[in-house]
C-alpha cells in the first residue's frame, strides 16, 4: 500500500485568476473570508480573467502555489494546446494562451521591469512579433535517460518525457530528433546524456554531452559517452549530420567550417555555424533582433562600436556591413575562431579578440579619447553584466545597446546603469520564443 500525496487529498479553493506572472502561472489571491485572505496563489494554468477550482500543492510564508482542477469560468483568450505532452513536459508554459495575447503579457511584463528597474513604461515598444507561432526552433538540447528514453524534461523533474514529435522544432529538427529517438530506442546508452542538436537545409550537427546531474562524471561514465558518440558516428556518416562529442575540437581550419556546419542567412550576409557554438533558434526572429540592434545603435560610417559577447559574430558583422568600425570581444576560443571565420568569408575587417569582457573594458579606459568604442554593444548569458557597470560608466560610450534573455537580470543591470549616469532611451522585446514565458529585450541607454 502507498501513501497518497497530502495535496491530492486537499480541498479544493475557487479563485480569480487578476494575472499572468513571469514563467506563466495565474496569479490570484485567497478571497475575504479566507483563513489566508490576500495571501497569492500561483496556478499553474490559469488565465487572467477566469475563475478558477484548484488544489493547493504547496504551502509557504509568502505564496502558495496550487493546480487547477476546473476552469469554471474559461477566458476568451484560452485555446486548445496542440501537443499532447503539454503540462507534462516543462518546454512549454504558454500553449494554452492565444497567441496574439502571449505577445500582450509579453510587452506586460517588459513595462513591469522597467518600472521595477525605475523607468517609464512608456519607453517599451509593443512587442515584435514572431511570424512563426509553431515550427521555428532549427536547434534545441534533447535529454536521453539510460534506457535510451530521448525527449525533454518533465515540468519540475529532471525525468525525461520522450517524444515523437515537437510542435515548436522545424520540420528538419523534428526529423534529425526522430532518427535519434530510433536509434537510443534500440542502442540504449545505458548512462543519462544531452544531446545538443541542429539542422537547417539538409545539415545538422549532434553533440553528445554529459549531464550536470545523475552519475557522477567517473571513468565509466565518460566512456559510454564516447562509446555513444561513436555508434552515431557510424550511423550517421553518410549524411550531412556532424557528430562530436562535446564539440569540435579547435584548430586553425582555413575556408573550412567543422563537418555539420550550419549556414544562417541575414538579411545581406550569410553567417556559419560551426556545432557547439550559440546562436539564438529561431532564424526569422534573429534577424528582427538584428535590424533592432543596428537601428539602436545609431550606425553612421566609421561609428567606433565595442561588441562584447560576441560570439560568431550575429551582431559584429552586421553593424561592420553598416559601417561601423567594429571590435568584437569572445570569452570562448571556439565561438572567437568562428568569427573571424564568418568575417573572412564575408571580406569585413572586424577585430574578433578571445578575452573576457572585463578584461576589454579595462584595457580600453586606459586608451586615446579617438580610440574609444562610441557605441558598446552587451550580449550576455542569463547572468546579465553583473560586475561590469562600473567598467562601462568609466569607459563612458555615448550608448549602450543591452540585449537580455533574463528580464529579472536586466531590471538589476538597468539599475545599475542608471546610478552611473545612463538613462534608458528605448526597450524593445522580441517573442524569440513563442508559447513559452522566454523573451528578449533590446534597451537603448544613452549618459544623462
Amino acid at each position: 500500500m502507498t501513501d497518497t500525496p497530502d495535496h491530492i487529498n486537499a480541498p479544493q479553493v475557487i479563485l480569480s485568476v487578476e494575472s499572468l506572472a513571469f514563467g506563466g502561472d495565474g496569479v490570484t489571491r485567497y478571497p475575504e473570508g479566507h483563513d489566508s485572505a490576500g495571501k497569492v496563489v500561483f496556478v499553474r494554468g490559469g488565465l487572467p480573467g477566469e475563475e478558477v477550482s484548484v488544489r493547493i500543492t504547496e504551502q509557504r510564508k509568502d505564496f502558495d502555489r496550487a493546480e487547477l482542477v476546473e476552469t469554471l469560468t474559461p477566458s476568451p483568450d484560452r485555446v486548445a494546446p496542440p501537443c499532447p505532452l503539454y503540462g507534462l513536459c516543462g518546454g512549454c508554459q504558454l500553449q494554452h494562451l492565444a497567441y496574439p495575447a502571449q505577445v500582450r503579457i509579453k510587452t506586460d511584463w517588459t513595462r513591469q521591469f522597467a518600472l521595477r528597474a525605475g523607468f517609464p513604461a512608456e519607453m517599451v515598444k509593443p512587442a515584435i512579433t514572431s511570424p512563426r507561432e509553431y515550427g521555428y526552433r532549427f536547434r534545441v538540447r534533447l535529454k536521453v535517460d539510460p534506457k535510451g528514453g530521448m525527449g525533454f524534461n518533465r515540468a519540475g523533474s529532471n525525468d525525461v518525457i520522450p517524444l515523437d514529435s515537437c510542435p515548436v522544432m522545424s520540420p528538419e529538427l523534428n526529423s534529425l530528433a526522430n532518427l535519434l529517438s530510433g536509434l537510443f530506442s534500440s542502442h540504449p546508452p545505458g548512462v543519462p546524456l544531452e544531446l545538443e542538436t541542429g539542422a537547417l537545409e539538409g545539415k545538422g550537427f549532434v553533440l553528445v554531452r554529459p549531464l550536470a546531474f545523475g552519475k557522477k562524471r567517473t571513468g565509466g561514465y565518460l566512456h559510454r559517452l564516447r562509446k555513444t558518440t561513436e555508434q552515431l558516428r557510424d550511423h550517421f556518416k553518410e549524411t550531412g549530420i556532424g557528430i562530436y562529442y562535446n564539440r569540435p575540437g579547435l584548430k586553425r581550419r582555413g575556408a573550412d567550417s567543422p563537418p555539420g556546419s550550419l549556414v544562417l542567412p541575414l538579411e545581406s550576409l550569410d553567417l556559419t555555424l560551426f556545432p557547439g557554438v550559440f546562436a539564438q533558434a529561431q532564424l526569422a526572429q534573429n534577424r528582427a533582433l538584428v535590424r533592432t540592434v543596428v537601428d539602436l545603435a545609431g550606425i553612421r560610417t566609421g561609428t567606433r562600436v565595442l561588441d562584447l559577447m560576441a560570439g560568431m559574430g550575429n551582431l559584429s558583422l552586421p553593424m561592420a556591413l553598416a559601417g561601423a568600425q567594429v571590435r568584437a570581444v569572445e570569452l570562448d576560443p571556439l565561438a572567437c575562431l568562428n568569427g573571424r571565420h564568418n568575417a573572412v568569408r564575408a571580406g569585413l575587417e572586424v577585430d574578433f579578440a578571445n578575452f573576457s569582457a572585463e578584461t576589454a573594458l579595462k584595457d580600453l579606459t586606459t586608451a586615446a579619447p579617438g580610440d574609444r568604442p562610441e557605441v558598446v554593444v552587451a550580449d550576455p548569458p542569463r547572468s546579465g553584466i553583473k560586475g561590469l557597470t562600473e567598467l562601462l560608466a568609466k569607459l563612458a560610450p555615448e550608448r549602450i545597446v543591452y540585449i537580455s534573455c533574463n528580464p529579472p537580470a536586466l531590471a538589476r543591470d538597468l539599475k545599475a546603469l542608471s546610478r552611473e549616469g545612463y538613462r534608458v532611451r528605448e526597450m524593445a522585446p522580441l517573442d524569440l520564443f513563442p508559447q513559452t514565458f522566454h523573451l528578449e529585450t533590446v534597451s537603448l541607454l544613452a549618459r544623462s
